[in-house]
């Protein structure tokens, strides 16, 4: 039987009761950073063993709890993606997306409302 696993790590910079968002779950804390892995599963004389690696991820907030960076990586650990968040004035959110050369992919505009409503992309 093969089965996916997931693991992760936070790193809290300390107990404060702030709050961030990753993958649409709160993390309780004030959170710094986030690392995940994702492997095979496999049932070896009836329990689960990790695997083989599938993929990575990791997650940057600043001090506030918004995101700043997120980051893909292949199965070897390489660099496959990085997205950056920048949050200017007047509920605006640039979103940038980068290739692992570096390369700029897509760059999007959000504009939200005063509850915190996606309303445009420019």
């Amino acid at each position: 039987m093969l089965a996916l696993l997931m693991t992760a790590c936070i790193s809290v910079k300390s107990k404060k009761e702030k709050t961030a968002s990753f993958g649409g779950h709160l993390l309780y804390g004030n959170v710094k950073s986030f690392q995940g892995y994702l492997y095979n599963s496999v049932e070896k004389f009836g329990s689960n063993s990790e695997g083989n690696l599938i993929c990575g991820y990791s997650c940057l907030f600043d001090e506030g709890g918004n995101k700043l960076e997120y980051n893909g990586y292949k199965s070897d650990g390489s660099l496959k993606y990085r997205y950056t968040y920048e949050y200017e004035s007047g509920n605006n959110t640039v979103f940038n997306s980068y290739e692992s050369d570096g390369s700029l992919t897509h760059k999007y505009k959000y504009e939200y409302d005063k509850e915190g409503r996606k309303l445009i992309i420019l």
